[in-house]
This record gives structure tokens, C-alpha cells and sequence, in this order.
């Protein structure tokens, strides 16, 4: 699959561009407001073409776009290239907002071109097998999720401190707890409450929620650009608990381990945003969205429900 990329940042030059690789598939085409961006980072990744994101969704060898705008230019660019024909793999959250996510997914309800947001943790091998395991009954009914992802956010000018960016904790990393424990569930929560604290610029820097779902399942997710890097996430039930530590983006070089009640049962090293690739494009080719764009929603109505309800919390004590 030929792929034209949409904002050279961090996340195209650490995760995507090696799982292009990865996928055998190409880099065709990089498109950046800045131009001589976009050219070098086409140059340093053998890239065809470079120029704007016009540019890239004009360009007829381009097959498939992978949007890495911040979170406010998702639905913008989302439609556009969908519009010009291109699939579209679109970073999480697929917008910034319900009401974009909603319109998004109804605009994309007859599958051409194709449309999924990009929840490169769903594809890990680790995270199918903790999803086969519950549904296989191997911990009894799940009675309760829990779900952390933090890391020190130190970048000022990153779009994801700014609320006109859709930033904050709550919609970078947050998504993960939320969206697993939709999959574990295989149900949309109906109620949340939670607390959150707000950094200098206005967004949330540390918010933790609990949900609670339809069969009697909740769940704890705690988000954070505060504390040091921490990942997890466990399923508990009648009759034992699964637990995936560096639960959200391993790596090919992390041993990631599934545990069943403190005991390994499996360990698996693979490219998560290589597999979403190769799932991808066997979606393209017809087979079936392992994702389609009404899990984006469902996910966008979590986050909501948690955002509607936060409460805000006092600043740490050495902020004080």
C-alpha cells in the first residue's frame, strides 16, 4: 500500500514510518504547512513527494493517507481526503470532539474509502489475547477494569497543551483506559464521574474517572502528563484477574507480557502499528474492519461522558 502522510511529527518519525516498513508497505508522499519540513522528512525517509496536504491528497499514486494533525484538524483533513478518495488511518482520537467523531462515521457508513481511527493497542497480539481470554471465560465475569496511562508531559508548545489544539491528558492518553475498557466489556458506559487537575495552559493535566457499565462492570482509568511513565491495565473477575504492564504501546523490542494472576501466561514482542497497517489494508481489500468508525464513536461518547462530568481538583502541593 502507497501511503501519503499528513503532518511529519513525532509520531509519523518514531511509529508510523517503521511500521510503513514493517507492513512492506511505501512511503509515497509527506505533506506539511511547512514545505522545506515536509521535503527533508521525505528525504530522510525515501519518500517520492513532498508539499502541502493538498498536495499529498492530489497526488494519484497515493492509495491511503495516515492523518498525524494535532486533534482540531482531524475531521478537517478526514474529509477532505475521503472526498478525494483516499482511505483514510486517522491518530486517536479520530476527532476532538462527539459531534465531528459522529458526523465522520455517518459520512463513512458505506465503507469507500475507507475510514478507521487509529488505536494502534487494539492490534497488538498481547491485547487480542487478553481480549480472547476474558471472552473465553478463563477469569470468570468481569467484575472490574482498571486502566492507567501517564507520562511527563515537558513541551510547552506541543499542541497537546493547548485547548484550541484538543489537548490534554484526558483525550491523548486517557483514550487508552476508556477504549479498553469498552473492549473488555464489550459495552458503552452510561454513567461517569471523576476529578480532574488543570495545568498553566488550561488543559487537564491529571484526571482520574470511573465508569460504570450496563452489565455491572466499572472501571477506574486514570490519565496524566504528571508522574513518571506508567502503564497498565488489569480485567478482574469472579474467578481471576489478567494484567498487561506497558499496557498501551509496546514496542518490538518490549517483552509484553500478559499476566493471570501475577503468573506469565504469555509474552509477545511485536510492532503494534505495523499489525493496524497490515489490518488495514486487508480492510481495503475487503475483508472486515477490525475497527470500523462506530467504535470511534462509541469511544468519543466515553470520553464525553467522562469530560462531562470532572470535577476540578486543587493543584499538587509543590505547585502551590
Amino acid at each position: 500500500m502507497r501511503w501519503g502522510l499528513l503532518g511529519p511529527g513525532g509520531i509519523a518519525e518514531k511509529a508510523f514510518v517503521p511500521a510503513v516498513r514493517g507492513a512492506g508497505h511505501a512511503l509515497e508522499a509527506v505533506g506539511s504547512r511547512d514545505p522545506d519540513r515536509a521535503r527533508a522528512f521525505a528525504a530522510a525517509h525515501d519518500a517520492r513527494a513532498a508539499g502541502s496536504y493538498d498536495d499529498v491528497l492530489a497526488n494519484e499514486r497515493v492509495e491511503a493517507v495516515y492523518i498525524a494533525l494535532p486533534n482540531d484538524l482531524h475531521a478537517e483533513w478526514a474529509t477532505k481526503a475521503r472526498a478525494a478518495g483516499r482511505h483514510v488511518l486517522c491518530e486517536k482520537p479520530l476527532t476532538h470532539d462527539v459531534e465531528s467523531t459522529r458526523a465522520l462515521a455517518e459520512a463513512a457508513t458505506d465503507g469507500r474509502p475507507l475510514l478507521m481511527e487509529a488505536a494502534m493497542a487494539y492490534f497488538h497480539p498481547r491485547m487480542q489475547a487478553l481480549l480472547e481470554a476474558v471472552q473465553d471465560g478463563r477469569i470468570g465475569a468481569v467484575v472490574a477494569v482498571d486502566a492507567a496511562f501517564t507520562y511527563p508531559m515537558r513541551k510547552p508548545a506541543n499542541y497537546r497543551e493547548r485547548l484550541e489544539h484538543g489537548g490534554g491528558a484526558l483525550l491523548d492518553v486517557g483514550y487508552y483506559g476508556v477504549a479498553a475498557s469498552r473492549w473488555v466489556t464489550g459495552q458503552e458506559p452510561f454513567a461517569a464521574v471523576g476529578f480532574t487537575r488543570r495545568g498553566p495552559t488550561g488543559v487537564d493535566v491529571l484526571t482520574s474517572a470511573a465508569l460504570a457499565f450496563p452489565s455491572g462492570v466499572q472501571a477506574q482509568v486514570r490519565a496524566g502528563f504528571e508522574g513518571t511513565v506508567h502503564q497498565w491495565l488489569s480485567v478482574l473477575g469472579t474467578q481471576g484477574v489478567l494484567a498487561t504492564p506497558h499496557a498501551y504501546n509496546p514496542g518490538e523490542d518490549i517483552d509484553a507480557v500478559l499476566l493471570l494472576d501475577g503468573a506469565p501466561i504469555g509474552t509477545w514482542r511485536a510492532d503494534p502499528y505495523a499489525a493496524m497497517l497490515r489490518a488495514f489494508e486487508q480492510a481495503v481489500e475487503g475483508g472486515a474492519q477490525a475497527l470500523p468508525p462506530s467504535d470511534a464513536v462509541g469511544s468519543a461518547e466515553a470520553l464525553e461522558l467522562v469530560r462531562s462530568s470532572l470535577v476540578d481538583a486543587p493543584p499538587a502541593a509543590g505547585d502551590r
